[in-house]
């Protein structure tokens, strides 16, 4: 005989059932706990917590009569499995899949300093159209550069990024 024990205030009772945000799972034959949280990448207990808010076995048995329509075992008796489960009932639920981690914000402005201390420190001969781009880039505008001496002779050096 399966150990049972009647929850003091069953989830059912209490609107909890279904769990909020949950999403159905049509439990199969093969299935336990542990492949289903295995599955989602959770511990096998806070599945069940999240499905009947309790950690104490026999209530979780009581759960898995009542509620998902398990009759038999595969432990000696001990415990319910999902074999066999009434086809009427046989689903729990699944944590709602939380979004991904915003990525995290690349250090731009701190990137960009650095790079342009390297650039003036160099002695590169196109020093100057190297900071005239990351001047443009630092201000957020297009980093296209026109280079005045290519367009204009004489003596005045310089750049003027397109607005």
């Amino acid at each position: 005989m399966v150990n049972i024990k009647v929850p003091l205030n069953p989830v059912q009772k209490r609107g909890l059932w279904p769990p909020k945000g949950g999403r159905e799972y049509p439990v199969l034959d093969t299935d336990d706990w542990w492949k289903i949280a295995a599955r989602e990448h959770m511990d096998a207990w806070a599945l069940i917590e999240f499905n009947f808010q309790t950690h104490v076995p026999e209530e979780v048995n009581w759960y898995l009569r009542e509620l998902v329509g398990c009759r038999h075992s595969r432990d000696g008796g001990r415990n319910y499995a999902f074999l066999g489960a009434d086809p009427k009932l046989r689903k729990i639920y699944l944590p709602a899949v939380p979004p991904p981690p915003p990525p995290k914000p690349i250090p731009w402005p701190d990137k960009l300093k650095k790079l342009q201390y390297e650039v003036e420190h160099s002695n590169d001969p196109q020093k100057e159209r190297f900071l005239c781009m990351l001047k443009a880039m630092e201000n957020r505008r297009d980093d296209r550069v026109i280079f005045l001496v290519h367009h204009s002779p004489g003596p005045r050096v310089g750049c003027s990024a397109w607005r």
